[in-house]
């Protein structure tokens, strides 16, 4: 199990909120950080974009990925969300071990 950050955004708080409130007690993730609402600017069908969007982090394991990208799927109304998968080489050994420890873990209860 390797201790991973995936990213990706949301065009409210509340979206974001609903979605780390999920992720949390369906024990797919560990920690989901939300950023304060900022600006981005992409290119969308041949023509410069702006939106104000919520940046999220959300720490996990290499396990929860495909899980967690389909439930991004199904919160998310963008067409094409942004999901970015970063895996954590190096980290403090406890808040690693905390990361891993319930995340995806067959030994923990669900909340199905």
């Amino acid at each position: 199990m390797t201790p991973i950050l995936i990213l990706t955004s949301f065009p409210s708080q509340q979206s974001a909120e609903s979605l780390a409130t999920y992720l949390i007690t369906k024990h797919l993730a560990r920690c989901v950080h939300i950023f304060p609402k900022g600006q981005s600017m992409y290119l969308w069908k041949g023509k410069i974009c702006k939106s104000e969007e919520h940046h999220i982090q959300i720490k996990t394991t290499d396990l929860c990925f495909p899980k967690i990208c389909k439930v991004i799927k199904e919160f998310c109304d963008y067409e094409v969300p942004e999901i970015l998968l970063f895996p954590i080489q190096h980290g403090d050994p406890k808040y690693l071990s905390w990361l891993t420890m319930e995340t995806c873990s067959e030994n923990f209860p669900r909340l199905d």
